[in-house]
């Protein structure tokens, strides 16, 4: 849905596992003629992820530097294990007094942020130059093996004359192990 042209939320929902016979010598297309199926009401749940975005002058008689902006979230209804304790409330590391069995959680879900911005446009053109970009996220680590997301760069393009649609970056990246994992 686009309610005005800078702006559009968009939304979609999946079957939480789509192949239940991963790891069974069943062939998904056995299941049906589609080789898919779309069941919201058993253990693996649905998977549903949404998202906000704003275009920053980016319509055609815009003067600005253009710029893109997003924030999203996503949601799995299924069950998940737990990364540190077992169905008693033990810690899984605990080999003497553990069950084994991982502690079921009822859902997951994570949110993420976006930006990308041109800082600086070659006169005379629409879009080269250099932009500057942030990625970020964040979801629940008792069930997730990452808890935290984030990388940044900067890049260019057009910087070698002749070549107006290359592109060069350089970028970091920063991943959080989850602190239960961690803790395991």
């Amino acid at each position: 849905v686009a309610p005005i042209e800078s702006v559009y939320f968009q939304t979609a929902f999946y079957d939480g596992d789509p192949d239940p016979t991963a790891g069974s010598p069943i062939e998904p297309s056995n299941l049906n003629r589609s080789g898919t199926r779309f069941n919201l009401n058993d253990r693996e749940g649905f998977f549903s992820i949404h998202e906000l975005a704003y275009k920053l002058n980016q319509g055609k008689t815009d003067q600005g530097l253009p710029g893109f902006y997003k924030a999203g979230g996503w949601h799995h209804s299924g069950q998940f294990q737990h990364n540190r304790l077992d169905n008693t409330g033990i810690l899984l590391a605990d080999t003497l007094n553990s069950s084994g069995v991982p502690h079921s959680i009822n859902g997951n879900y994570g949110v993420y942020l976006v930006a990308d911005q041109m800082i600086y446009r070659e006169a005379g053109t629409d879009d080269q130059g250099i932009g500057l970009f942030w990625r970020g996220g964040g979801s629940p680590p008792d069930r997730n093996v990452f808890e935290f997301y984030s990388e940044g760069g900067c890049h260019c393009k057009g910087l070698i004359p002749d070549r107006d649609r290359d592109v060069f970056g350089v970028a970091a990246a920063y991943a959080q192990i989850s602190r239960h994992l961690r803790d395991f």
